[in-house]
């Protein structure tokens, strides 16, 4: 058994392992698995006599979420900082198997292009949140 002192390192890894999963997008739910694919070889064989046909473009809402404390976002009462909501909506490209006819033959491949974070100027209690960052005005992550 071991004494107080010896948890402490193993409450600090998991905390550890836990901000990393939240962040990690392995983990975190801001990328849908619907976007994890490959890219696949454009005219390649993808069953019977289809192929790869180049990609169109979709989006995906994936969450609203609440971020950390912003600086300089302050909230409602002008008091402090606040947990700015935040929309996610993940691009993606999309492959299809399609027959000479031009048919789809039933397979796709979703692949991530990239996620953009946009500032609701609200907070988490859906509450005025002003912020350095104009309401509308995308944050672009590109993959």
């Amino acid at each position: 058994m071991q004494g107080r002192n010896g948890w402490i390192p193993l409450l600090m890894g998991i905390l550890l392992m836990t901000t990393t999963c939240l962040v990690a997008d392995e983990c975190a739910p801001r990328i849908p698995h619907i976007c994890k694919d490959s890219v696949p070889p454009i005219g390649g064989q993808c069953g019977g006599v289809c192929t790869w046909a180049p990609a169109r473009s979709s989006s995906y809402l994936v969450a609203e979420v609440c971020g950390a404390q912003v600086q300089g976002c302050r909230d409602y009462t002008g008091r402090g900082n606040c947990n700015a909501k935040v929309q996610i909506t993940a691009y993606c490209d999309v492959y299809d198997c399609v027959s000479p006819s031009g048919s789809n033959c039933g397979r796709s491949r979703y692949v991530l292009n990239h996620i953009e974070y946009l500032f609701t100027g609200r907070d988490c209690g859906n509450n005025p949140c002003h912020s350095p960052v104009p309401v509308g005005t995308p944050v672009r992550r590109e993959f």
